[in-house]
């Protein structure tokens, strides 16, 4: 990645009343990045076994020809030859982003106080993304491989040229933001004082999306769309607005007492037409009973704080009228392979998107209570903090069946609730003339649960494969992982196949969908150490701790089917006791016994490969795993020169510091970073399938303040 960036500001007094000023801020950003998912260059990388020379053995055939035939370990459509990938693929992302506002400000009397701001956000991302003729993204069909690999048929492979893509997209974002606010500030006599904020604030929102996506190189090596075969493009717009009024008033007694009423209406214009506008306030109540005059020369509490809150948030969603889109005769997830244009003539379709005419914006709703202590002279600190937060009215795209004509409903579909305690505990265990040491610890426990979807919902699909996925279910935490599940008995043991005639005779078989994990960890804790010596030198050290939760492993299933992985090494494993005789899986059968059938061993030697290959890569339950971790999060060396030093170079400052990030990690997950997922949207980091990994980072920095 490459970086620039430009920033500038200014103030301008106009006078003893008036006041004025602008800021703004310019990047450009060019990144090159690396595909995942199913286009990911690590199907080789993990897919090939450690004595395979992938640098040394050649990523492409000889002559001229051969340039764009791939050499690769592995038959299939899926797997780049990395090295290939990295001379003939690239994916590219440009950014220019300005923002910034300018504002007048007049102060009529010194307790009032008007000010005026006008901003602007704009930015454009243009994305390029190639892959080259040769390229196995293109889902090219290859000869199958044997389904036993040996490494007389299966050293390397040769792979046939494919046509190639070339996908350019993009967006276009202007965001124009008006800003008024009216501040009124009084005190009074006998301790009481107050802040009165009215305001009004305006958002126009305006996008462009597009793309343009080239497919079948006619000549290998000119990369520009006018070389491909065929070519189609799609453009979206969009055009949003909100206008709102809010009010915020802040009250406090003697710095004892602090009470702050809040209240905004919003209107937009992405909901339908009576359900614009919406209403949502705020409370808090503080109270400082440290301030009290019998706890104010306490020695042992130096600090004392309870507070208590209440807030409503309103987030409005997307609706859109039912329009027909250019296509053929397919609706909702029906496909009749009639493609449009069809003879010169264009057709139309409902679009497989409905959202409802009722949508109104959902609301969230939070009661907070907390207490904040300190004791000896703020030595040690600590601060609780309860929430418990109900979202209603949520908005999901909810399935329909493809004999509607449609594939998804837009409208009010969930309530769900979130109970979180979050602890926060500081000290500084020694205080001495040239050594200090200070303690941050951070826990955080948060269940999520969802209350209920809409009628005859039982669960929204949040995200992942068609099988396995995320969803919220009604009645559940969230989010949870759902797939197949291993075949149980009433008691929740694992049952076997019986069938002697079965190629998987004595191994676990394929039960109901259902839920096979969860996401949200148990609690999370962050440490951070910070040691100060002579206040020249200081390291700083943080730690995190993820106690719990689950994930969907992609890449620890593939290894497992392709025999990456050490559980797949002719060795002893929990489901092997001599790799002679073979094996035996620890489950039951029909009757109730434990399975007494023995599998494996040299009469039967495709038993194990099976196991891991059909057997658990058609139940996701068996790639569910824990991920728990303890990572060193960060480590930082500060030097700060000395004050000679500075002055007499005439600088304000001067530091030095070196850092490294994400350097150790533990963790139950095998073989990955529990981090390293395909996303934290909906998600929330529940599923990994051949995602990148996490890097380790080492770094320096010089701070020169004039």
């Amino acid at each position: 990645m490459d970086r620039y960036n430009a920033n500038g500001s200014a103030t301008y007094n106009l006078g003893a009343k008036w006041k004025a000023g602008f800021s703004g801020s310019f990047s450009n950003v060019s990144l090159k990045k690396l595909p995942s998912g199913n286009d990911s260059w690590l199907f080789t990388v993990y897919g090939s076994p450690p004595s395979f020379d992938l640098t040394g053995t050649p990523y492409h055939q000889e002559g001229t020809n051969g340039l764009y035939r791939q050499i690769s370990y592995r038959r299939g459509t899926v797997g780049e030859n990395p090295l290939w990938a990295l001379e003939n693929n690239y994916f590219h992302e440009k950014t220019n982003r300005f923002f910034g506002n300018m504002f007048l400000e007049y102060k009529p009397f010194e307790w009032m106080n008007v000010r005026y701001q006008l901003g602007v956000d704009a930015y454009g991302t243009e994305n390029e993304d190639l892959y080259q003729m040769g390229s196995t993204a293109t889902g090219q069909a290859l000869p199958t491989a044997a389904r036993y690999p040996t490494p007389e048929n299966e050293v390397f492979t040769y792979i046939e040229p494919t046509g190639g893509k070339i996908n350019i997209y993009g967006v276009n974002r202007n965001t124009l933001n008006s800003l008024l606010n009216l501040t009124f500030t009084k005190r009074w006599d006998k301790g009481f004082g107050g802040t009165l904020i009215v305001g009004n604030e305006y958002y126009d929102n305006r996008a462009r999306y597009w793309s343009m996506l080239g497919t079948g190189f006619t000549t290998p090596g000119w990369n520009n769309m006018a070389n491909t075969t065929t070519q189609t493009a799609t453009e979206t717009k969009e055009w949003d607005r909100t206008i709102g009024f809010y009010g915020n008033l802040l009250l406090d007694y003697k710095s004892l007492l602090f009470l702050n009423l809040t209240g905004r209406y919003d209107k937009v214009s992405s909901m339908p037409r009576g359900n614009r506008g919406f209403f949502y306030p705020s409370v808090s109540l503080g109270f400082v009973f440290t301030e009290l005059s019998a706890l104010k020369d306490n020695k042992t509490l130096s600090f004392g704080k309870l507070r208590v809150s209440y807030a409503e948030v309103g987030q409005a969603g997307t609706y859109r009228e039912n329009v027909y889109v250019v296509g053929g005769g397919a609706s909702g997830f029906l496909d009749d392979g009639i493609l449009y244009p069809l003879g010169g003539i264009s057709g139309y379709k409902p679009n497989n998107t409905i959202y409802d005419p009722n949508l109104k914006p959902q609301n969230t709703s939070t009661i907070e209570a907390g207490i904040e202590l300190k004791f000896f002279n703020n030595r040690l600190g600590i601060d609780y903090t309860y929430s418990d937060q109900t979202a209603k009215d949520q908005i999901f795209g909810v399935p329909l069946a493809g004999s509607t004509g449609y594939a998804v409903y837009w409208t009010n579909a969930g309530k769900m609730t979130s109970k979180a305690h979050e602890v926060v505990l500081n000290g500084t265990p020694v205080k001495m003339e040239n050594f200090t040491w200070d303690l941050l610890v951070n826990f955080t426990k948060v269940n999520n649960v969802c209350e209920e979807l809409a009628t005859g919902v039982e669960s929204i699909f949040l995200g992942g494969y068609e099988e396995p996925n995320i969803r919220a279910s009604a009645g559940d935490t969230y989010p949870a992982i759902y797939g197949n599940k291993f075949a149980r008995d009433e008691q929740g043991r694992i049952l076997v196949d019986e069938d002697p005639t079965s190629p998987y005779y004595g191994m676990p078989y394929q039960g109901e969908f259902g839920k096979i994990g969860e996401v949200t960890p148990d609690f999370m804790l962050g440490l951070t150490s910070n040691m100060n010596i002579y206040k020249m030198f200081s390291l700083i050290v943080r730690f995190d701790w993820k106690q719990g939760g689950d994930m969907y492993s992609g890449s620890n299933r593939l290894m497992d089917l392709y025999g990456t992985s050490a559980v797949t090494e002719d060795r002893e494993t929990p489901y092997i006791f001599n790799k002679d005789n073979g094996f035996r899986w620890d489950g039951y059968k029909a009757d109730g016994n434990p399975t007494d059938i023995q599998r494996g061993g040299l009469e039967d030697i495709v038993a194990y490969p099976d196991l891991y290959s059909d057997v658990f890569g058609n139940i996701s339950e068996a790639n569910v795993y824990e991920t728990s971790f303890i990572k060193i999060r960060e480590i930082v060396l500060a030097f700060e020169f000395p004050e000679k030093v500075i002055k007499s170079l005439h600088l304000q400052g001067l530091s030095l510091n070196v850092y490294t990030r994400n350097i150790l990690l533990w963790t139950t997950l095998p073989n990955f970073d529990p981090e390293a997922s395909q996303g934290m949207g909906n998600m929330q980091g529940g599923m990994d399938y051949m995602s990148l990994p996490q890097t380790t980072s080492f770094g320096a920095g010089l701070n020169i303040t004039f």
